[in-house]
């Protein structure tokens, strides 16, 4: 039977604030360890980090932002030379409650056709264990590390952004499932709040700065061209989901100029099959 002891926990971080310690505190009691991997943060945020370290939980220091993608292929390699049989990815802004890995490590050793499972993030009622998902996002995500080393991890070249699309997929293109657990709990920030203005009416939203609409617009593309074929439902979901966000940004967003432009970019360098870091292919 899966336990506690088989799991590694894994945070990328980036410039985190003095709140990825209440989230590291929620997830220690539910994991063996806790691999912290930074992507080249600024001094304060690895302050924060060398006063949380601990007999549990072990760090590496990139020199640069390599990327979300990149990072959590560290992770993977981590666990997998340390023999944990399961890893779990963790935004470093998401807090899950205390019991829910237990409740997705029921549903592991219930059904062994299931290889990764996450936790509701959306606060969906239902008086079944789990059900069955095309794709599962990147927080709260708890995969088998011998299945994921065998789809070679995560593509470091999309940085971020449909990183954990492409790895939902790549794990279904082996056959194998992907399951969503009800009663497993986490807090998840999707986004940045905005003010909007429509009608005369004010509003708080959730958007992005123009570097991650480029990634968004530019790794659509790639997922797109990827498993069009195999695929198909989940990728014309996809593109209403993407077309969808366009017009809600032409609409309501604000910096549209900026956001625009760099959309456009993405677009054109998804096309051209130019990935990687931005600042990397533009200086």
């Amino acid at each position: 039977m899966l336990s506690k002891e088989d799991i590694c926990a894994i945070i990328v971080t980036y410039n985190c604030d003095s709140s990825i310690k209440e989230n590291i505190e929620l997830l220690l009691p539910q994991v063996k360890t806790i691999l912290l991997v930074d992507n080249g943060s600024n001094k304060s945020s690895v302050d924060l980090l060398n006063d949380i370290y601990n007999d549990n939980i072990e760090i590496i220091y990139n020199k640069k932002n390599m990327g979300i993608a990149y990072g959590l292929n560290q992770g993977l390699k981590y666990a997998y030379k340390n023999s944990y049989k399961l890893y779990l990815t963790m935004d470093q802004d998401s807090k899950i409650s205390l019991g829910s890995i237990a409740k997705m490590l029921e549903v592991l050793n219930l059904n062994k056709s299931i290889i990764s499972v996450g936790p509701n993030f959306s606060n969906i009622l239902s008086n079944k264990p789990y059900k069955i998902v095309d794709y599962l996002i990147s927080s709260g995500n708890l995969t088998y590390t011998d299945k994921a080393m065998r789809v070679k991890g995560y593509t470091d070249n999309l940085f971020i952004d449909s990183v954990d699309f492409d790895f939902s997929l790549k794990l279904r293109s082996t056959g194998n499932k992907l399951a969503y657990v009800y009663n497993s709990e986490i807090t998840h920030k999707i986004g940045e709040y905005e003010d909007a203005n429509l009608w005369g009416k004010k509003f708080k939203i959730t958007a992005h700065s123009p570097l991650r609409n480029y990634y968004i617009f530019r790794n659509y593309h790639y997922i797109i061209r990827k498993y069009h074929s195999h695929f198909p439902k989940f990728c014309l979901r996809y593109r209403f989901k993407v077309t969808g966000y366009f017009f809600k940004l032409l609409l309501i967003q604000n910096n549209k100029k900026e956001k625009l432009r760099m959309i456009f970019k993405g677009i054109r360098d998804g096309k051209k099959g130019i990935y990687g870091d931005y600042h990397d292919i533009y200086g």
